[in-house]
């Protein structure tokens, strides 16, 4: 199917400018995987659909990396974080070697840092940063947090200076003296 105006010269299908683009895959089979991976409460595997519809596990594969990236939330319109927002870090990846004793984790490992942000009784954000810096950190913050928010993280360096720019200012929970939350008193209203 050609495009009938002056301006267009390229060829229009169904399949151009979606996630089926450049895929050779029938579309019945699309069909089945979308209905599987929405369906599911606990998803559903390529191998699941290599055996359901008949096509080799590469495809399948292709075919299921295609869909989650179609199911991924888009958080460009989302509203700001407020109220109390809790920001941390983790790293994520990897696997033991045999033989090489006990598995390493947190900083100055090979693993990925993830930054999350948590607001108290309501949304999550959460990305994977290419480091822990200060400067990495706090532009994620101020990117996804309201200026009228409280701001609580642990003792990690990197989240130093970053209260200045929030109304309700920056606490920080002390792990090393064994606390892992700050609740304000909800009888009083604080």
């Amino acid at each position: 199917m050609w495009c009938q105006g002056r301006a267009c010269a390229e060829q229009y299908t169904v399949r151009i400018g979606t996630v089926y683009e450049e895929t050779r895959i029938p579309l019945k089979h699309w069909c089945y995987a979308f209905w599987r991976a929405c369906s599911s409460k606990k998803g559903v595997s390529a191998r699941e659909i290599q055996r359901h519809c008949q096509v080799s596990y590469k495809s399948a594969l292709f075919l299921m990396h295609r869909i989650r990236f179609a199911m991924t939330p888009d958080l460009t319109g989302e509203p700001k974080l407020g109220g109390t927002v809790e920001c941390d870090e983790t790293y994520v990846g990897g696997r033991p070697r045999p033989g090489t004793g006990p598995h390493k984790c947190g900083r100055g490992t090979k693993k990925k840092p993830v930054f999350a942000m948590v607001e108290r009784n309501g949304d999550i954000r959460r990305r994977g940063v290419p480091n822990v810096t200060g400067k990495t950190l706090k532009d994620a913050i101020r990117e996804s947090v309201d200026k009228k928010a409280r701001i609580i993280t642990d003792e990690f360096s990197s989240y130093l200076g970053i209260g200045s720019g929030f109304r309700g200012g920056h606490q920080r929970v002390d792990h090393s003296a064994g606390e892992y939350a700050r609740v304000r008193a909800v009888l009083y209203g604080f």
